[in-house]
């Protein structure tokens, strides 16, 4: 699932602007820091700034190549609202779906485990034991335990 959003982020914003949040750390340059930018993403941490970041546009990004560089390649730093929208959302939404069902049944599967093992069951026989026990501690101390 990651896998592949990170290659279609790669693709979509690899050349996007760096700013705030999509910066030399976390962004879609390489196929590794769109894993790392996503897991931060999924986490649901920020995850609308990045959105954001990959949605810049004109006047804050540029289509012209710098100066001093070869003018007849193309160069576009600029994110596209629409696709930014699109890609994020899709990504929140059905991570954080599929990661909470997947942390929920890890969590049912343990307690179905744990329940199926008896080792929380107090017998009547561990409950006098307890009982005679208790009695002798009480007997000698009334007011200390």
């Amino acid at each position: 699932f990651m896998w592949i959003w990170g290659a279609i982020g790669t693709e979509l914003f690899g050349s996007v602007r760096m700013r705030a949040d999509i910066n030399a750390d976390y962004n879609f340059r390489s196929f590794f820091n769109a894993f790392v930018t996503l897991t931060l993403v999924i986490s649901g941490d920020g995850w609308y700034t990045f959105m954001q970041d990959a949605m810049i546009e004109e006047p804050l990004c540029s289509t012209r190549p710098p100066y001093g560089t070869d003018s007849s390649s193309s160069f576009n730093d600029c994110g596209s609202k629409t696709l930014a929208i699109i890609y994020f959302m899709s990504f929140f939404v059905l991570g954080a779906y599929i990661f909470l069902n997947l942390v929920t049944a890890a969590i049912l599967d343990e307690v179905e485990h744990a329940i199926s093992r008896n080792r929380f069951r107090v017998s009547e026989a561990e409950i006098e034991t307890f009982s005679l026990m208790w009695c002798k501690t009480v007997q000698g101390n009334s007011s200390d335990i």
